[in-house]
């Protein structure tokens, strides 16, 4: 029903952790300009360890914990100590790549800072003091979570240290909390990763607000046991210690996909054109073996300056509208493929409609069924329910192409997809678009 790759431009995954093998590691970090590639996890690679990378070899990509008091919350399960400790300068900026196939979309990142008081070869990292430096759940004026934007879609996670770190050896602490299974008891997902750094260029002196990894969270703690789907999120709260030595909140990479920047000549009104009645309205015209976004492209080619190839049909392939042509009308500030993300979501809404529980499915397949996100595990529909007033609904990105899928209201679903200009482009082409866009699944 839709390919695994397909799959992972979703805004919501819910219980994807149980299904899905690959998680993550650090795969590389940048400091003062030099890339460091962490080691493979010990699961996977004998290679002994290499004597220029500062990132701690863990077990394996998984979670380190989903219970806060093991010792593998301070570093990863099984740890071990890089050979090397990589120079650093405060105030720079730090950025961290994790593997490209990271799964998961809510929940924060938080990054730490442990004197080694020594070596940081010879260091326990469950022995020494952390300070939290940096943290970010949302990109910056939304409620969209930057492990979405960031990790999710393979981009690195970048932040500035802090100016005021004494110069010294440090553990880093850099962690990514999954929530999407956190209304279980110890249902939170831990992924540390330590690296290790020689701090120089900096002043003051350490905090004396410090915690310990296990021993810095509560499993009851609202930033840990919390409902991310409930529609509340915007009151999350941060787990862990306050930042520390002018330490910043918020991501500097976390490219917001939320939001809208659609709008102009072809924005619709939402309170007059609902995405439902418009495709209602439409499906029942005669087929066609061209896309209304085909025919738009050859139909006004005159007002089209590029002869970059034409905008594909809405399916649900491994590379969604890969660099469609700008439609005409199209050029008022929103990206080339903003119409097509419209008309995308508007046809996997159409098939949701006729997904059931009970209907066979394959191991990572995601939908809606009714007003529940679904989650194909062991062949069968595991259904989460979105809180009321909210549905589950396809919605379309906004800074790359591709859908999301999302517990929103039906008024924002029908505003998001009005912004792409989608449906101003329906009604053009009633009698081609739409029995050609549900035909095709």
């Amino acid at each position: 029903m839709f390919s695994s790759t397909f799959v992972q431009s979703f805004i919501l995954a819910a219980a994807l952790a149980g299904s899905v093998s690959a998680h993550g590691v650090v795969e590389s970090i940048i400091l003062d300009g030099k890339t460091y590639t962490g080691p493979k996890p010990l699961e996977q690679s004998s290679a002994p360890l290499s004597a220029d990378s500062p990132i701690r070899v863990v077990q394996a990509n998984g979670p380190a914990a989903g219970n806060v008091d093991t010792a593998a919350l301070a570093c990863g399960l099984n740890q071990k100590a890089a050979l090397f400790t990589a120079p650093v300068t405060a105030g720079s900026k730090v950025s961290i790549q994790w593997s490209p196939s990271w799964p998961h979309q809510v929940g924060p990142i938080l990054t730490y800072l442990g004197a080694c008081n020594g070596d940081c070869e010879k260091t326990d990292p469950t022995k020494i003091n952390f300070f939290k430096i940096h943290q970010a759940e949302f990109v910056q004026g939304t409620t969209q979570w930057i492990q979405d934007t960031t990790l999710k879609a393979g981009k690195p996670f970048t932040f500035t240290l802090p100016s005021g770190i004494p110069n010294g050896k440090y553990i880093m602490r850099h962690e990514v909390i999954a929530l999407h299974r956190a209304t279980e008891a110890n249902g939170a997902e831990f992924y540390p990763s330590c690296i290790q750094v020689e701090v120089s260029g900096g002043s003051g002196s350490l905090p004396s607000s410090t915690v310990r990894f296990p021993g810095a969270y509560s499993a009851t703690d609202p930033g840990i046991k919390v409902d991310v789907f409930s529609g509340n999120i915007a009151n999350y709260v941060m787990p862990g210690p306050a930042i520390s030595l002018g330490g910043d909140d918020g991501g500097d990479d976390g490219g917001n996909d939320g939001g809208d920047d659609g709008t102009g000549d072809d924005t619709e009104d939402p309170s007059t054109s609902s995405v439902f009645d418009i495709v209602t309205s439409t499906s029942s015209a005669g087929s066609s073996q061209t896309s209304a976004a085909e025919e738009a492209t050859t139909s006004e080619a005159a007002e089209v300056t590029s002869t970059s190839s034409r905008r594909r049909p809405v399916r649900t392939s491994s590379t969604p509208a890969a660099t469609p042509t700008s439609a005409p009308g199209n050029n008022n500030g929103s990206k080339p493929f903003t119409r097509q993300n419209g008309l995308d979501a508007i046809a996997l809404n159409e098939k949701f409609k006729g997904i059931k529980a009970s209907d066979p499915c394959q191991d990572g397949d995601m939908g809606c069924v009714g007003d529940s996100f679904a989650q194909c595990v062991g062949g069968k529909w595991l259904l989460t329910q979105c809180s009321a007033p909210t549905i589950c609904a396809a919605l379309p990105l906004v800074n790359k192409p591709g859908t999301s899928i999302a517990c929103t209201t039906a008024e924002d679903r029908d505003s998001r997809i009005a912004l792409t200009g989608a449906l101003r482009m329906i009604k053009r082409h009633r009698r081609n678009l739409v029995p050609h866009v549900v035909g095709s699944f």
